[in-house]
């Protein structure tokens, strides 16, 4: 009887100094798993900073095993001497990469982010490494349980000059790689700890350690579980935790208080796709005005008295929607809220589909975002500034979306939701005005 054999797939991009600086050159060398003498591929990106998805082995997925097992491998970077990038060639490690099968395993670098890094983690070694941790998180350090209701709405009568008034959703976060007690008095840390990521990249990278490795994870588990990440740090941003206590930053990779950051990590794309879509929504309780403080844990019942990402995953394939599952760890009064404000998109999505004979303010918008964007991608056609959705607008939105047909799955030519929000990412990174 023929067998199928086992793979997944590895998605890389390459940028510079942000998302929208594509680095065309940079060869990455895919090997075994601490053993960098075995290359098993070679790839090369192309203008737009990616290469073709890379098809590796991978293990067969277990029917009974409450996480999907996967083969780890290993990444070697080598960023050529680019303007604007690097003044000299740069090489770069990255190991334990994972690939599961049947699924696709998004590797996103930013080389600043990466010289970050390796500021950040004090290397020493000739070729800096990123040593990843494993995705599942069942031998996590102890979590201490922390009172929701301990934190004060910064909008609550008796609150002195409160600073953030409303829950945004901020452009970048401050992670501190380290664990810092939020409860007492200051301490000294080392500053160059401190990181900064794009928000949708740190939610991206903590979703796929937390819970990215469960085994036939349920759309409505990726919808519950994404939900209680994002609320947990926009907590974090709003009451000022660590702010109030004069550290320079939000959230700390502690597990112990906070999020399981790896830093560097790679991202789920499944999971990916929804975080896209619901980034900016966080869990609201009760009258309180702040995202709720969504503790959370791999199994049940959880130690900090939170919802267990496996016993959610089962509710899920049992038939529960996502709200019925959050209701069930987190009680009844919880509604599902979008962020008044979001700096990464510079205007709100008009409502409705941007297409060929269209005459509409948002076109004139999204049309000066595309040739801001042609900076970087001077595939994309110049564009006059009207309202006029005409021919060579839909030519400009098609190679648009064939540039990012990994992330938009279509090159249709009309502009939905999906892809007006990566058009504003991209238009804001390039310094774009919301």
């Amino acid at each position: 009887m023929w067998t199928r054999a086992a793979s997944g797939f590895l998605n890389i991009e390459m940028n510079g100094m942000n998302p929208s600086d594509p680095i065309e050159g940079a060869t990455i060398k895919i090997t075994e798993h601490r053993n960098p003498n075995k290359v098993i591929k070679t790839v090369v990106t192309d203008k737009d900073g990616q290469v073709p998805d890379v098809e590796l082995p991978a293990p067969a997925a277990s029917p009974n095993a409450d996480w999907d097992p996967h083969t780890k491998y290993d990444l070697l970077v080598e960023i050529p001497s680019v303007d604007g990038h690097a003044r000299a060639s740069y090489t770069y490690a990255k190991n334990g990469i994972e690939i599961y099968d049947g699924r696709t395993t998004n590797n996103h670098d930013e080389l600043s982010y990466i010289m970050g890094l390796e500021t950040a983690m004090q290397d020493g070694r000739a070729t800096f490494a990123i040593n990843l941790p494993d995705s599942t998180i069942a031998d996590q350090e102890s979590m201490v349980y922390q009172d929701p209701d301990q934190f004060a709405d910064k909008t609550s009568p008796g609150v002195f000059s409160p600073l953030i008034r409303k829950p945004f959703v901020p452009s970048y976060i401050n992670i501190y790689l380290g664990r810092i007690n939020p409860y007492v008095p200051r301490v000294s840390i080392n500053n160059k700890k401190v990181i900064k990521d794009t928000f949708k990249q740190y939610i991206k990278r903590v979703c796929a350690i937390e819970f990215g490795g469960i085994a036939k994870l349920s759309e409505q588990a990726i919808y519950a579980n994404t939900l209680a990440v994002i609320s947990f740090v926009l907590n974090r941003m709003y009451t000022e935790v660590y702010v109030d206590k004069g550290y320079p930053f939000t959230i700390t990779n502690s597990t112990a208080f906070d999020q399981h950051y790896p830093a560097g990590g790679f991202t789920n794309q499944r999971v990916d796709e929804i975080i896209d879509k619901i980034f900016d929504q966080y869990i609201k309780k009760g009258k309180k005005v702040q995202p709720y403080f969504s503790q959370y844990c791999a199994k049940h019942p959880c130690q900090n008295k939170g919802m267990s990402q496996l016993e959610s995953n089962r509710m899920a394939l049992n038939g529960r929607s996502y709200m019925e599952i959050l209701k069930r760890f987190y009680g009844d009064d919880l509604t599902i809220e979008k962020a008044e404000k979001v700096t990464v998109i510079p205007n709100s999505y008009p409502g409705h589909e941007l297409k060929k004979g269209m005459t509409d303010p948002a076109v004139g918008a999204m049309k000066g975002f595309l040739n801001v964007i042609r900076k970087s991608y001077p595939a994309i056609p110049q564009l006059n500034a009207t309202d006029l959705f005409d021919e060579q607008t839909e030519k400009a939105v098609k190679k648009f979306q064939e540039i990012n047909k990994k992330k938009l799955k279509v090159a249709n030519g009309i502009v939905n939701e999906p892809t007006w929000r990566l058009i504003g990412e991209k238009y804001y990174f390039l310094g774009g005005q919301p």
